[in-house]
C-alpha cells in the first residue's frame, strides 16, 4: 500500500508540475519534500494529493472503505 501511495503522489505531483525532491512514507503519515510553482498554495497542493490518493487507494484496496469509512486522511496537515 505504501508503494501504491508513493506512486499516486508522484503521479499527482508530476501532473501539477511539482517536483518531488524526497519522500518518506511511514505507517501512519507521509513526509513529502517538494518544489512547487508559486501559483499553488501548500494547502491547495495538500488537498489535491489527499483527495486523489484517498480515491485511488480505496479503489485499489477495497478493505480501506471498511477500515476508514469516513475519510482516509486526517482533515489537517502540517507544513
Amino acid at each position: 500500500m505504501a508503494e501504491a501511495l508513493e506512486e499516486i503522489i508522484r503521479e499527482t505531483c508530476k501532473e501539477l508540475d511539482i517536483e518531488v525532491i524526497d519522500m518518506a512514507v511511514n505507517v501512519d503519515h507521509i513526509h513529502p519534500f517538494i518544489k512547487y510553482p508559486p501559483k499553488y498554495s501548500v494547502s491547495w497542493i495538500a488537498k489535491r494529493i489527499k483527495g486523489r490518493s484517498s480515491k485511488l487507494l480505496r479503489d485499489q484496496f477495497p478493505p480501506l472503505k471498511e477500515w476508514c469509512p469516513g475519510h482516509l486522511w486526517a482533515p489537517s496537515c502540517y507544513h
